[in-house]
């Protein structure tokens, strides 16, 4: 009889379960069909970011990196099926650990006190326009002609981290506007799609500016290639990759 009971309580569980992967095929479905060039934009970011997680491969912050853009690759699943508050979540974590990785490039204690989990790692605190990432004292000491142009992605990191925080917290100014079932809403994911494209250009731009001067001398063109499709008209961009001054990359997304 107790056999029985649980027979049927797992028959309930699964047929429940089948309901929500099927609630999220829909959503798959929705979403590739009215939003491909959205989702095709991260996509293609995330590809961009992977050429510089793999030419890193080797360094003690690689393997950040790589869970960063796992993250990452999990935010668009979950966008794509609907779970859009888990989405945001994800994206929120993938730039946690992109900047963390960045900023313990340049201080092997720190990343062994934050494995070890002595110590915390503070994204706003790479946003400090004193000594962040964004910051002239650390663009002077890696990108130097790219000074002047970091406040643009800054404003990109400090706007999409926010704005994933409004959902991660719960505020329901911002969690009111996601469907309360699991079901497809072009307005979520639209809203998603931009804030991942903020965040991975933040992203992306750090990596240039603190990985260039060290990996282009034996760079076989497709870090140059990441860097002309996104930042095409940025002129320490062309100027490090050999275009022309002056004349914007059709390949440029902005």
């Amino acid at each position: 009889m107790l056999d029985d009971q649980v027979q049927r309580r797992t028959g309930a569980l699964e047929e429940r379960l089948i309901r929500l992967h099927d609630a999220a095929k829909h959503c798959i479905k929705l979403a590739s069909a009215n939003h491909a060039a959205e989702l095709g934009r991260v996509l293609r970011l995330d590809a961009d970011i992977g050429v510089w997680e793999k030419a890193i491969d080797g360094r003690p912050e690689h393997l950040i990196l790589a869970d960063a853009r796992r993250e990452l690759g999990f935010t668009v699943y979950a966008a794509s099926s609907g779970l859009y508050l888990q989405a945001y979540s994800n994206l929120r974590v993938f730039l946690e650990l992109s900047f963390a990785a960045i900023e313990f490039s340049i201080d092997d204690l720190r990343r062994r006190q934050w494995l070890a989990d002595a110590t915390q790692f503070s994204f706003s605190g790479r946003l400090n326009p004193d000594d962040g990432f964004f910051s002239k004292a650390f663009l002077q000491a890696y990108r130097p002609d790219a000074t002047s142009e970091a406040t643009e992605f800054r404003a990109l990191a400090a706007r999409s981290y926010h704005h994933c925080s409004q959902f991660v917290h719960g505020k329901m100014t911002f969690t009111n506007r996601l469907p309360e079932t699991l079901e497809y809403s072009a307005n979520a994911l639209t809203d998603w799609a931009g804030t991942a494209r903020d965040a991975a250009r933040s992203v992306l731009f750090v990596l240039y500016c603190r990985y260039a001067e060290d990996l282009f001398p034996s760079d076989d063109g497709r870090l140059a290639d990441t860097l002309a499709h996104s930042f095409g008209r940025l002129w320490s961009v062309r100027k490090a990759i050999g275009l022309p001054i002056g004349d914007r990359t059709p390949h440029d997304s902005d």
